[in-house]
């Protein structure tokens, strides 16, 4: 199932156009802004990786193979956080992969 899917809908790191660019081809009576064409598109994705468990284990796959968390103190952090804080650990984070979370 998995390969299926990934051969109808190979992706694509790079587009050459923005999402508000493809959304434009979409604008219809139904949906009249290229917002409006991105939320419903959004929505249905949200749908099937819901309800399809082989699209929902492909997506936290590719979810744990690439994101990555970063964290940078506010300016009351920043005062407050000190070695014996409880949140010390996670005061400055730079592009930590998800997966060694």
């Amino acid at each position: 199932y998995q390969r299926r899917v990934r051969a109808k809908h190979p992706v694509r790191p790079d587009p050459e156009q923005t999402p508000e660019e493809i959304a434009k081809e979409f604008i219809c009576a139904e949906f009249p802004s290229a917002e409006e064409v991105i939320k419903s598109a959004r929505h249905m994705m949200a749908k099937e990786i819901a309800y399809e468990p082989p699209i929902r284990r492909e997506f936290k796959e590719q979810y744990n193979s690439y994101a990555v968390l970063s964290t940078t103190p506010t300016e009351k952090g920043q005062r407050e956080i000190d070695v014996f804080h409880y949140y010390r650990d996670i005061k400055r984070i730079v592009k930590k992969p998800v997966d060694n979370i």
